[in-house]
């Protein structure tokens, strides 16, 4: 009874942290996009 319950408590964890983890790699994801766009505008003002 308790290894079910504990077993589950752990399935539980476990989705619940790759979802943080799917979270941080496309908040990552984001922020290293709006960079990279933030840059190439920035340097084509500047070439300019």
């Amino acid at each position: 009874m308790t290894q079910m319950v504990l077993n589950n408590r752990l399935r539980g964890l476990k989705g619940s942290l790759e979802l943080c983890d799917v979270w941080m790699s496309i908040e990552f994801y984001w922020d290293v996009t709006f960079s990279m766009r933030k840059l190439t505008i920035g340097g084509g003002t500047r070439s300019r």
